[in-house]
């Protein structure tokens, strides 16, 4: 079965022993819910990076087709200099 990162407790409590705070996003019916203020903060700190990523994403192409390794290379320097 497969673990997600917001009822893996185990994984929690162990990060919390090494002094990390892992701060993930709760389903309503968790056990450890999250305060209001902190959910939405979470939620609200997410979709800004998400949108960063995907911006960042929109700059380059989804696929580059070369038939040689020289080609390839090409691609990209030419892709970078573009950009």
């Amino acid at each position: 079965m497969e673990t997600k990162a917001y009822n893996a407790y185990n994984v929690e409590d162990e990060l919390e022993q090494s002094y990390i705070h892992l701060n993930p996003v709760r389903k309503n019916n968790s056990k450890r819910k999250q305060e209001s203020f902190t959910g939405d903060g979470v939620k609200f700190i997410r979709k800004c990076t998400e949108l960063a990523f995907s911006v960042i994403a929109q700059c380059f192409t989804m696929h580059i087709h070369a038939v040689t390794y020289g080609g390839f290379k090409l691609k990209i320097f030419s892709f970078i200099l573009w950009h």
